[in-house]
């Protein structure tokens, strides 16, 4: 914000006399006060909500797509008989090993 107001500055004393003279000094600082003002306040929070809102909607789309995958693997073993019994032969293999082996 520091920057933006010494631009600022800079811009407002390279003016011409003519701008000078017909405007008001009270008014050219606190239009230029407001101003600066309103682009910090949209910076931190109107910029931050928009970054939350954007991660929160990916967040919500990544979850969909989870859970549409997961719905057509769950359909594919429901209609498939062959993959129902080779995920259940080495499921049971599979915790058989673990039980045998030491901790």
């Amino acid at each position: 914000m520091h920057d933006l107001r010494r631009m600022l500055y800079n811009h407002v004393q390279h003016l011409s006399l003519a701008f000078h003279t017909q405007k008001r000094t009270g008014d050219l600082i606190g239009r230029m006060t407001s101003d600066v003002e309103a682009i910090e306040t949209f910076i931190v929070s109107d910029l931050l909500g928009l970054a939350v809102d954007f991660l929160t909607l990916t967040g919500m789309a990544g979850g969909d797509v989870l859970s549409q995958l997961a719905f057509h693997a769950g359909r594919a073993v429901d209609h498939n008989p062959l993959l129902f019994a080779v995920t259940y032969f080495y499921t049971r293999r599979s915790k058989e090993a673990s039980r045998k082996c030491p901790a």
